[in-house]
């Protein structure tokens, strides 16, 4: 009975206690999307910051730099908020109802179970414990949805940059890695 069970099957089980609050979790998702989409446009500002404003000195796109750089934070800003609102929300949610259905066993539970644990071990499964799985769900699924969103992106804004030199990095940095694999060893 004391099998060891696969983390996507924990996370399976998680996230099923989350389809109640599907709007929530698509707006944080929304978010998170957003967020790696808006770090790409600004890594993709870069050339033209350079090339417009500092080598050319266009005075028209001189004037409309800060404007952008400070319209690209505050969609940062919004992008981050929407989703940590969201995910802090629906965590919220998630340990509301883990905590209502570990109340509902204790009452049913036989009173040896209260002979053999501790007041003080029961009360930590109802706060502490209930507490993290609900953080590292959302933190786990946050991280997932925005470091691959961003690197999705950024792979797009490379490829635009140069397609050539995008496939011979895609090529070479699996090699890369290997070689340093074996050397640390």
């Amino acid at each position: 009975m004391n099998e060891k069970i696969d983390s996507y099957q924990v996370y399976k089980r998680l996230l099923g206690y989350v389809k109640p609050y599907k709007l929530a979790f698509i707006l944080a998702m929304a978010g998170n999307l957003l967020y790696g989409l808006v770090d790409a446009a600004f890594i993709k500002l870069i050339q033209p910051l350079l090339d417009d404003g500092f080598v050319a000195k266009d005075q028209t796109f001189i004037r409309w730099v800060p404007f952008v750089i400070i319209g690209i934070f505050i969609g940062r800003g919004l992008a981050s908020f929407l989703s940590r609102y969201c995910m802090g929300w629906l965590g919220r949610r998630v340990v509301m109802d883990f905590r209502q259905l570990m109340f509902n066993q204790l009452l049913i539970l036989p009173t040896t179970y209260y002979d053999k644990h501790t007041s003080g071990e029961i009360l930590a499964k109802i706060t502490y414990n209930v507490e993290q799985v609900a953080n590292a769900c959302s933190d786990a699924v946050t991280d997932i949805v925005r470091e691959s969103a961003s690197a999705i992106f950024l792979v797009v804004v490379m490829l635009s940059v140069s397609w050539r030199l995008t496939l011979m990095f895609m090529f070479l940095a699996p090699l890369m890695s290997l070689i340093m694999t074996v050397v640390s060893r």
